[in-house]
């Protein structure tokens, strides 16, 4: 343990003595690379001041609170959504640096127009967090020249946002246009099947009037054969009761007793007028046979007529069925080509909306409400670049090593 200790205070030693031996050669290595540093600095590194524009982007959604619920119209003219992240990327675009460069007839060392790639590597653009501003900074050796190129291009890029929606929205007016030609000619075939159905078929109201009327007639031929049968179905009774009281042996031809009375039997009175002194079971008889040759008639009348009343019952049955098969077949034809022509008029009606909008935003100036300049660059008093103390502080760290 002592010896080493020994040791590790030899090796101290050792390297404080060379140190003290070449002091003056770590001083002098120090003393140039501060004075290389301050060469640096003050004479070789450029002056550069930064210059900084403020934008305020909102997002641009072109295609509008009017959508089509995702249908194909709203497919063919949807517009892109032109967000924070795609005003990041465009403000730097070569088509905007090259009109800041030629707005401000930007040159470079050798004298000739500063191309848009030379132009980029002086310009950062941020998103300020949780905001909806962008920084624009620019560093050039000279401050008047950094604030100019930060303003134009910022101008420059709302122009060119401007641009592109009206290029976009024109570009969407060219294609409607083309297609409000198919639908109109589309909704205009349809129109004319529609009227052609009306020409040749009935109207729907006069075939379902038609139908009502039937039922109306059917439900009253019911009606009048269920109360001719229930008073066939009386006589009939009246007529069995009646035939069981008069007995065969006893039944008198009314004619002939007239006639053996002398009397015509067409000018024989009725009733009170009827002054006759017969045997009274006779007379019963009689009047039996009377009842009995009424109802017989009655019947049969009545027999002709639910024989009538059956065939007009078939008959309006068979013609309320044709007319409910011809009433759906209409409704079913009519529906089918009103339904075409509601979908022709709801796309048509659809682009036109479409046209509308890609008319006003091929016609609007969309770029200068949705970017505008909230802080327009001032021209920097002091440079940014190089920082000398920070390369003094390097020279000297550098020195000390080496």
């Amino acid at each position: 343990m002592d010896s080493q200790k020994q040791n590790d205070q030899i090796n101290l030693r050792e390297l404080i003595e060379t140190l003290l031996r070449g002091k003056w050669i770590i001083i002098g290595i120090t003393v140039l690379a501060i004075v290389l540093s301050v060469v640096a600095s003050f004479a070789i590194q450029p002056k550069l001041y930064q210059a900084k524009t403020v934008l305020m982007a909102s997002p641009i959604d072109l295609a509008g609170a009017k959508k089509a619920d995702g249908d194909l119209v709203e497919y063919l003219t949807k517009f892109p959504t032109l967000t924070i992240d795609t005003y990041l990327q465009q403000i730097v675009a070569p088509e905007v640096l090259q009109a800041t460069a030629e707005k401000l007839d930007l040159r470079g060392s050798s004298g000739k127009p500063i191309n848009p790639e030379g132009l980029r590597g002086s310009i950062t653009v941020n998103h300020v967090k949780d905001t909806n501003l962008l920084e624009v900074s620019v560093r050039r050796e000279s401050p008047q020249e950094a604030a100019q190129i930060a303003d134009t291009l910022a101008s420059s890029f709302i122009d060119f946002i401007t641009e592109n929606t009206q290029r976009m929205g024109q570009q969407a007016v060219e294609l409607i246009e083309d297609r409000l030609v198919t639908e109109e000619a589309n909704l205009r075939d349809k129109s004319d099947a529609l009227a052609n159905y009306w020409k040749e078929n009935d109207n729907i109201d006069v075939l379902k009037g038609t139908v009502t009327a039937l039922k109306e007639e059917l439900v009253s031929t019911r009606k009048n054969l269920l109360l001719l049968t229930r008073s066939i179905e009386s006589n009939t009774n009246t007529l069995v009761a009646l035939a069981s009281l008069v007995e065969p042996a006893d039944r008198i031809d009314l004619e002939a007793f007239w006639l053996t009375l002398g009397q015509d039997p067409k000018t024989v009175p009725t009733g009170p007028q009827l002054n006759l002194t017969l045997d009274q079971d006779a007379l019963s008889q009689a009047l039996l046979q009377v009842d009995l040759a009424r109802i017989q008639t009655e019947l049969i009348q009545q027999s002709s007529e639910q024989a009538a009343l059956d065939q007009q019952l078939a008959r309006l049955e068979d013609e309320l069925t044709q007319a409910q098969i011809q009433l759906t077949e209409d409704e079913y034809r009519f529906n089918a080509l009103n339904r075409d022509m509601e979908m022709a008029k709801q796309a048509y009606d659809a682009y036109q909306q479409k046209y509308k909008d890609a008319m006003l935003t091929a016609a609007s100036e969309l770029g200068k409400s949705s970017v505008i300049i909230t802080s327009a660059a001032i021209v920097p008093s002091a440079a940014v670049s190089p920082n000398k103390p920070l390369n003094l502080a390097i020279g000297t760290v550098l020195g000390f090593m080496l």
